[in-house]
């Protein structure tokens, strides 16, 4: 009853997913992880409306408890491409194959980050930036690598990690709240975005 009335008062479009990932995508340890919607993100510039400047992406397995608006309005400044949680001192050797590792082409790509991964289940994301970078292309990228030689193991993360450095926030300080008084730096002096 409560979702049959929600259904009439909100307002929404659907944006069916039909992408050539299929192709694209390798056995990963988990079969869950091989499920096209897992790499839906990565094409929400080329599905959803030229007008939409920015979007929040949300995994389906979210549960909400705040609100939304504080998210939506991070700031991204002026070439920030997407915000999303990043979980860093992260054993990236798990992640990528000894392959990867022993390659130097590959394995430069991460010489000058620190070892950190980001949940890609929630993320604001500047479209217009998205599509000016030509980030699918390069996700796509190294997943036709991927197909070629195995270079990582797990899902639709990866190749997003090889991509993306992004403005993050971990643990409680958000970028919506106020500067910490621990150490007197506003929180969002803090985050990047290459």
């Amino acid at each position: 009853m409560f979702i049959a009335s929600l259904r009439r008062t909100l307002s929404a479009s659907l944006y069916p997913f039909r992408s050539s990932v299929l192709g694209l995508i390798s056995t990963s340890i988990c079969s869950a992880l091989d499920c096209t919607l897992n790499y839906a993100p990565n094409y929400h510039p080329h599905l959803l409306p030229l007008c939409l400047h920015r979007v929040v992406y949300l995994d389906s397995d979210l549960l909400l408890v705040d609100d939304i608006s504080k998210f939506s309005a991070i700031p991204l400044g002026s070439s920030i491409v997407l915000a999303a949680p990043e979980y860093c001192n992260a054993n990236f050797t798990s992640y990528f194959t000894p392959t990867f590792w022993s390659n130097p082409a590959l394995s430069l790509t991460f010489s000058d980050r620190r070892p950190c991964y980001f949940n890609t289940g929630v993320m604001v994301i500047d479209l217009q930036r998205w599509c000016a970078g030509g980030y699918t292309a390069k996700i796509e990228e190294w997943m036709k690598l991927q197909k070629r030689i195995r270079i990582y193991g797990l899902g639709s993360l990866p190749p997003f990690s090889l991509v993306c450095r992004l403005l993050y926030w971990s643990g409680k300080r958000k970028p919506w709240a106020s500067p910490s008084p621990q150490d007197g730096v506003d929180p969002m002096e803090r985050y990047i975005l290459e």
